[in-house]
């Protein structure tokens, strides 16, 4: 059994249905196009490779190159696959994974896979901001997302998805001054004295600190509260 090499991740694995039924032409037809080795890994032929151990049957593979650069074994990938069935939305995926794992441009990169580059940037900027959507696209589900009025949108078009993360990420936007930070840093054992008020204040700064995708959220809506409960310690202090 080979092993896999990272590039070949730049494009999708079969789902089920689709592995089933190429096992079964296989099984049948034999196997009839070589999985593709680099330097003694497949970049190509996942899915084949694992039909022939259900099978129990040898897999038949070509050798590229072993002076071939990553750049230039991503390209023969990206060749390889644009023939198969990947959806608009695979393909603009793909070529994100790509571009992370070489030092390509945008437009290199997006005209290797017949898409246009804003695309290709648009996809990064999901990435950059909510990740977990890009395992789901690259594996051809839609994503649910709210819009600006909280209503569930299902869709997996990149440029629509791209929209409505920006959308939600200006609405959590919020500039936090130096009083401000000052507040939520205060020294909470000399204030509060209280278990009750020590039980409050943890619970909302250990959600700050470990989720830092809602740090801004955080700021904008307890802000007011430690401001008040500030307030409020203090004059338990002095009373």
């Amino acid at each position: 059994m080979y092993p896999i090499h990272e590039i070949a991740g730049i494009v999708a694995m079969a789902n089920e249905k689709e592995q089933a039924a190429l096992t079964e032409d296989i099984r049948k037809n034999g196997q009839r196009e070589p999985a593709v080795l680099w330097r003694g890994s497949i970049i190509d032929g996942r899915c084949r490779q694992l039909a022939c151990n259900t099978l129990d049957t040898k897999l038949l593979v070509r050798e590229l190159d072993d002076k071939l650069t990553l750049e230039e074994v991503s390209k023969v990938v990206k060749s390889l696959n644009t023939r198969r069935n990947l959806t608009m939305t695979q393909k603009v995926v793909s070529a994100y994974k790509q571009q992370v794992r070489t030092s390509e441009t945008n437009a290199d990169v997006a005209t290797q896979w017949a898409i246009s580059a804003m695309t290709l940037k648009n996809c990064k900027y999901i990435a950059k901001y909510r990740p977990e959507y890009i395992e789901p696209l690259f594996n051809g589900n839609s994503i649910v997302i709210k819009d600006k009025n909280g209503k569930d949108i299902t869709t997996n078009k990149i440029s629509t998805i791209a929209k409505l993360v920006k959308e939600e990420t200006e609405r959590t936007l919020v500039v936090v001054t130096p009083e401000e930070q000052d507040i939520l840093e205060f020294n909470v054992e000399a204030q509060l004295k209280y278990e009750e008020h020590k039980k409050y204040f943890y619970e909302k700064v250990n959600f700050f600190k470990n989720s830092p995708s809602m740090q801004t959220y955080l700021y904008e809506v307890t802000l007011k509260d430690l401001i008040n409960a500030r307030q409020l310690l203090e004059d338990l202090n002095n009373g």
